[in-house]
This record gives structure tokens, C-alpha cells and sequence, in this order.
């Protein structure tokens, strides 16, 4: 069985170990996983036939292809090949757009932050709530997510959104704290309640630290409904908390995996790896 395994040239070089790990991983289960970096991928029509070019040269479609790159024209693609691709088009393409992934969880009946969507080029509105955070609608791992806790606060931080969707959304009254829960198919690996005592942020890669969290019924059942509407196959997701009352913040769809072997003896790529076969 042969396999693609995609990051960008950015994240191949920040997570070498994990893509190692994969790598051996899949080969220990007689897998052939070869790692291709997006930006020398190009998705093409040939012949009136779904082509992938790797720097000019037309590749052949494997078994199925791990895409750790948020690309949901990429992933839809390789399906078009038919290919099995881990996590989806469709999940790629709504958790890649948080005001999606905010839609799909109100949609659900799960709690949300107040939340405005702003489209690039647009005039900023002033926010009706503060303290607020504001967030890039494709961001992730904290990037360039920032607490504005007045209108002085919020004006000096709008020219960081010029040309980019955007979110401005009411600041949860617990900062500095949210759970994530890692989740493989419709199973819950492990939860981590994530605190930071200097950033508003929480994130582990940004020194945040991890201790273990066990879920309450209203987490559980808010995440078996959303893996229920997504059907992803590796995803993180998050809450925040409001007056102590868990709200949904986001699906990562391209999971990282440092806190769970800092705080587990679980092996990510080996349990990842022996899902995707078990789905192939």
C-alpha cells in the first residue's frame, strides 16, 4: 500500500520528529509513505483526467495521502483522483474557516462566543464588546490572535487585519485557560486543559502548560455532536470558558501532537496510522 503524506515547507521543517514518526510508522505496517511538500504540488486537468504535478512531473495517485496542510482545494482534488484522504476535503474547508466552524456549532445548538465576521477590504466596525479578541478567519496555533480591552486597544490593532477575513469576537471571562480534546474517527484519545499566567492565549506551543482534564457530560456530548456533523479522522477540539460554563471555540483541523507525548505514553502516529487502515 503506498501513501502521500503532505505539510507545507514551513510545518515539514517545524514538525521533522512527527513526520518521521509517521513515516516509520506506516512502513512498520508495510505502508510506503512518501512526504510531499504543498507548495511544489499543483492540482491539474490532463486529458480530461485529475493530475497532481510535484514540480512539473505528473505523480501517480496513491492508496490514500495524509494532508497535514490546511488546502481544501488540494484534499478535494486528490479525492477527485480517488484517493482516501485524511481528514477530508469537507472537513478541511469548514475547519479551515473559523466563522464556518462557528456556523456549523450554532447549528448544532452548542455554545458560542458573540461573534462578527468581517470580509477583507471592508470597512472595521467598532466592537459592541469589550474586552474582545480578534482573529484571522484562517488562522491557527494563537497566530496572530489579539485581546483588545478597550476602542483605543482595538484601533491600534486593526491595521495587523488589513486584506484578511476576520473575526471580532466577545473575550470569554476565564482568559488564558480552554480544554482540548484530541479526537481519532469518533474516539476521545485525551482531553488537556491548557494555562497560560502571562497570555490571554493559552496555546501549548506558545508556553502554555497541560494538565489532564476530564470532560463534563456537556463537553461530551458537544463533541461527539460535532464529530457526528464532520465525521473527521484526527482533529483537536477546543473550549473556552465563560462564568465556568464550557463554550465551543474551534475544530483544529491539522492537530498538533507535542502535548500528548509530553503527558501521555501514547503513540499519535502509530494509533493514527492503524485508523487509517482500519478505514482503508
Amino acid at each position: 500500500m503506498t501513501a502521500y503524506l503532505i505539510y507545507s515547507k514551513k510545518e515539514a521543517q517545524r514538525n521533522a520528529w512527527f513526520i518521521n514518526e509517521l513515516i516509520s510508522q506506516a512502513n512498520k505496517r508495510s505502508v510506503i509513505m512518501t512526504l510531499l511538500i504543498e507548495e511544489e504540488l499543483t492540482p491539474a486537468l490532463s486529458g480530461g483526467a485529475f493530475v497532481l504535478l510535484c514540480n512539473g512531473r505528473v505523480l501517480g495517485a496513491a492508496d490514500f495521502a495524509v494532508v497535514r496542510a490546511q488546502n481544501y482545494i488540494l484534499s478535494h482534488h486528490l479525492e477527485l483522483m480517488g484517493m482516501r484522504v485524511f481528514n477530508s476535503s469537507r472537513v478541511s474547508r469548514v475547519c479551515g474557516d473559523k466563522m464556518l466552524t462557528y456556523q456549523l456549532a450554532l447549528s448544532l445548538n452548542l455554545p458560542v462566543m458573540d461573534t462578527i465576521f468581517v470580509k477583507k477590504n471592508s470597512p472595521f466596525p467598532m466592537s459592541p464588546f469589550f474586552p474582545c479578541v480578534l482573529k484571522p478567519i484562517d488562522g491557527k496555533g494563537g497566530e496572530k490572535v489579539f485581546l483588545a480591552r478597550d476602542p483605543s486597544e482595538y484601533e491600534k490593532l486593526l491595521p495587523h487585519f488589513a486584506g484578511r477575513d476576520m473575526l471580532i469576537q466577545k473575550c470569554a471571562s476565564r482568559v488564558g485557560r480552554d480544554t482540548r480534546v484530541y479526537v481519532m474517527g469518533k474516539r476521545i484519545l485525551c482531553s488537556f486543559t491548557r494555562v497560560s499566567d502571562t497570555d490571554f492565549r493559552s496555546n501549548f506551543c506558545l508556553g502554555g502548560r497541560a494538565v489532564p482534564h476530564t470532560l463534563s457530560a456537556e463537553e461530551h456530548i458537544a463533541v461527539q455532536k460535532l464529530c457526528d456533523a464532520l465525521e473527521p479522522d484526527f482533529v483537536g477540539v477546543d473550549f473556552v470558558y465563560d462564568f465556568e460554563r464550557a463554550v465551543f471555540n474551534e475544530v483544529e483541523d491539522v492537530v498538533g501532537s507535542r502535548m500528548v507525548y509530553a503527558n501521555t505514553d501514547i503513540n499519535v502516529a502509530g494509533e493514527y496510522i492503524d485508523y487509517i487502515l482500519s478505514e482503508m
